[in-house]
């Protein structure tokens, strides 16, 4: 997820797609060619089919039909294997069904009917959204950038400031981005509500087990980068980067901060904190 969101710059990309009710947090789409606008049509038909299946907010999604009709399509097997991994790796902490725990704790509606487990592909579904996305613009461009409320997948050397998850109107550093990298992160700091079983200040990553408040993860090696960084950077908070180098993993950097204030960066991150006086 990437509640603690990145912000970069666009500004040698003039032609820009807005599609502002997307995934809950709006999505645009940048690129230097006009050639972007002959996208939108199927654009708009890739994100309209991926809210069809994975929406938890939708009541005629896939994911709230019943149990024993679910049927998904053959490319999001690549999205549960990065859900299987990742999952692996944190001891079963990353997956889809903390969504049944959420809706106890008072975060979205639950559809469906009672005893059907209701399924919550939030933690990287949005990052394998937008590289769908960008499989759709590499026929139409070859320069762009796709910013979808934070995760961002570009093809075009871009520097992006990392949210401060204390002070939204601040960035507590940058990263420099090559072409062909995505961006995520994630962060408590933004997604907060009463939890109806016990009334406490609760928030959507559960299990946590670092210390890490907010995090932000660049990939590059893969075919799915962005939904990559977007499940690296909830995972961070679920277990210690060391056991998320794994042969099934591609080469991922990052960048975090805990509870305290205290920094860490991967060896590799291609960034920098500012002074956190």
């Amino acid at each position: 997820m990437n509640f603690s969101r990145t912000r970069c710059s666009v500004e040698n990309m003039p032609y820009t797609l807005s599609f502002p009710q997307a995934f809950g947090t709006g999505i645009l789409v940048s690129s230097p060619s006009p050639s972007v606008r002959a996208a939108r049509p199927a654009l708009d038909a890739c994100i309209d089919e991926f809210d069809r299946i994975f929406s938890r907010f939708r009541p005629d999604s896939v994911v709230n039909s019943p149990s024993a009709l679910r049927r998904f399509p053959s490319w999001a097997d690549e999205l549960f294997e990065i859900y299987d991994v990742l999952g692996a790796l944190t001891d079963g902490r990353f997956s889809p069904l903390v969504a049944e725990r959420l809706v106890k704790m008072g975060y979205g509606p639950l559809f469906g009917q009672e005893g059907d487990h209701p399924l919550d592909f939030g933690a990287a579904g949005k990052g394998f959204a937008v590289d769908r996305m960008a499989h759709i613009l590499d026929q139409y461009v070859s320069a762009y950038t796709i910013n979808a409320g934070g995760d961002i997948y570009t093809t075009e050397h871009l520097t992006a400031g990392l949210e401060n998850p204390w002070n939204f109107s601040q960035a507590l550093g940058t990263v420099d981005l090559e072409p062909g990298t995505a961006l995520c992160a994630s962060s408590p700091s933004r997604r907060h509500w009463t939890s109806l079983d016990t009334g406490e200040e609760v928030h959507h990553i559960l299990d946590a087990t670092t210390a890490t408040y907010a995090s932000w993860v660049t990939v590059s090696t893969s075919a799915h980068p962005t939904a990559w960084a977007d499940g690296l950077a909830t995972a961070l908070f679920l277990t210690d980067p060391q056991r998320l180098r794994h042969p099934a993993v591609p080469e991922w950097n990052f960048a975090r901060i805990d509870t305290e204030k205290k920094a860490e960066r991967s060896y590799s991150w291609a960034g920098s904190f500012f002074s956190m006086q």
